[in-house]
């Protein structure tokens, strides 16, 4: 993620329905190798999910929909994960936007960045 400009998030749409499971891989890689050969390690977790409908719009309480997850997976670089859901009845009738947390860890700092830009 270095050097990403959290701003300059690309939405990416994916369609699914209840009962159908989606599945969006996930690859991060850091380029950055310090002068002792050393990469920075990375992992994604659930950050903020809206959910949209004619009705109204909604921050859902927890970070990802009811059912959904992002692969339990160590930090790594590259890193490879997914986000798994499966949607459920009620979930319906609604657009998500679910926003990721990718973070680098590298000399005992922790640095993070954003798939949407949440204000």
């Amino acid at each position: 993620p270095r050097g990403l400009d959290p701003g300059a998030a690309v939405p990416i749409r994916f369609e699914t329905g209840v009962g159908c499971t989606l599945r969006v891989p996930l690859t991060l890689e850091d380029r950055f190798v310090d002068s002792n050969g050393s990469r920075p390690m990375l992992s994604v977790m659930g950050h903020r999910t809206t959910a949209t409908s004619l009705y109204g719009q909604e921050v859902l309480p927890t970070p990802l929909p009811a059912g959904a997850a992002v692969d339990d997976v160590p930090r790594a670089n590259p890193y490879h994960s997914a986000l798994v859901w499966q949607p459920r009845r009620g979930e319906e009738g609604r657009v998500y936007t679910i926003c990721l947390k990718a973070s680098t860890q590298y000399n005992g700092c922790e640095y993070s960045f954003f798939t949407a830009p949440y204000q």
